[in-house]
């Protein structure tokens, strides 16, 4: 599959999996669920963001180092989540990937994942990006059949808006087109994660399609980059002398959303007029975006307080009344990503 034609029934997949200093357990758990797919046509691309000769060199992942179809590419210096998932996800495609799906160091794959996804994507067209629901596995218990119901996620709202302000797609699920990867290979820092990036750019061409279907275990564990949650109804009022820094918060998610929508634009994708007008111009001081804020408390909670929060921002900051931060330091609500 290309950008513009879909060629191919069973099109291979490049896995982009990024790496570093994974518990060998876990990771040998990972790469056994990868290897028993169902579909046949991948390769696998494990991009190590550390000491590659000693992971390498773990007895328990020989199958895995003698296997073929598992590309060891140890990076030439530390890069960091975002930049080795971006290094990974550009040598999968360069490796001749149609698709391309991200994986995790320590999650469990369901066999018919790719498969399931395969078939998804064929239906949903070029510059497309399918991802699917998952479980969520604490130790060797399965807390969620569905983190998509139990965090509120939201899954629906993935226009280009609603992506802007907060990503609904978890990268260890996500299949997409790999001319996504060619044509926009930079993921900037104010997207924070390459599932966030992808997500919009397929929003802008192809969409976003969802498959209402667990397809693998997320390992929840306290070394996650980030984390999964259920949904907390409870909302946090700040306490006397913390309002300074609740409203820097505010203006610093806003700062990044203007970010975020100047990087599109800069490769060429432009939000529409409306989402301007919410999301950028200061003509309305936030009113449009609290108001939509709250009509989705109910219906989309998760989403309804990003909004309020944004619309919080957008009045501070155009009353010059919040200082913001550095926007790439995301508050870590913000980062939806698992």
């Amino acid at each position: 599959m290309s950008g513009t034609t879909m060629h191919a029934t069973s099109p291979l997949v490049g896995i982009a999996l990024a790496a570093y200093e994974p518990p060998i357990e876990f990771f040998r758990e990972q790469l056994s669920s990868i290897a028993a797919q169902s579909y046949a046509e991948w390769f696998c691309v494990i991009g190590i963001d550390g000491d590659a000769r000693r992971l390498m060199a773990e007895p328990a992942l020989a199958p895995f180092v003698d296997d073929s179809r598992f590309v060891w590419s140890p990076n030439p210096e530390r890069l960091g989540h975002r930049r080795n998932f971006e290094r990974t996800i550009a040598r999968a495609a360069e490796l001749g990937a149609e698709l391309i799906a991200c994986a995790d160091q320590d999650d469990i794959w369901h066999p018919e994942k790719i498969a399931r996804l395969v078939a998804s994507i064929a239906e949903a067209g070029p510059l497309s990006l399918v991802h699917s629901d998952m479980q969520m596995l604490r130790g060797e218990r399965i807390e969620h059949e569905s983190v998509w119901r139990a965090s509120k996620q939201g899954v629906e709202h993935d226009r280009l808006d609603e992506i802007l302000v907060a990503n609904v797609v978890n990268g260890c699920t996500m299949l997409f087109d790999a001319e996504l990867a060619r044509r926009y290979p930079v993921i900037p820092a104010s997207f924070g994660f390459h599932d966030h990036w992808f997500a919009a750019v397929a929003s802008a061409h192809g969409g976003i399609h969802r498959v209402d279907e667990a397809l693998m275990q997320y390992r929840q564990h306290g070394a996650n980059v980030v984390g999964a949650s259920e949904f907390d109804w409870r909302v946090r009022v700040p306490g006397r002398g913390t309002w300074r820094s609740e409203i820097d918060a505010c203006v610093a998610r806003w700062q990044r959303v203007r970010e975020r929508a100047a990087e599109l634009e800069s490769v060429g994708i432009r939000p529409g007029a409306a989402q301007r007008l919410m999301l950028l111009s200061r003509v309305d001081l936030g009113a449009l975006l609290l108001l939509r804020g709250l009509a989705l408390t109910w219906r989309s909670p998760r989403l309804s307080r990003y909004l309020v929060r944004l619309g919080i921002g957008k009045l501070a900051s155009t009353l010059g009344l919040g200082r913001g931060r550095n926007a790439t330091e995301a508050p870590a609500e913000d980062m939806t990503n698992v």
